[in-house]
C-alpha cells in the first residue's frame, strides 16, 4: 500500500462518518466521472500519439522526396 493511500485511510478513519456524506449513488456518480475522464484522458493520449506518427511519416516522405530530386541523403 503506497504512503498516500495509508494516509487517506488515516484521515477518513478519523472523520466521523456523518462528516463524509457518501451515500451508494454518490459512489456509482463519482465512478462514473472517473471513468469518462479516463476514457476523455486516452483518447488524448491517442490523438497525440496518431499527430506524432503523422509527423513521422511525412519527415519520412519529405527525406525520401529530397533523395530523390538531389540524389543525396
Amino acid at each position: 500500500m503506497t504512503s498516500n493511500l495509508q494516509q487517506s485511510k488515516l484521515r477518513l478513519a478519523s472523520l466521523p462518518l456523518t462528516e463524509i456524506g457518501c451515500n451508494s449513488s454518490d459512489l456509482t456518480e463519482l465512478r462514473i466521472k472517473k471513468r469518462q475522464q479516463q476514457t476523455e484522458f486516452n483518447d488524448s493520449i491517442s490523438i497525440k500519439e496518431n499527430l506524432n506518427n503523422i509527423d513521422g511519416d511525412r519527415e519520412e516522405s519529405a527525406n525520401k522526396l529530397f533523395e530523390d530530386l538531389f540524389g543525396r541523403k
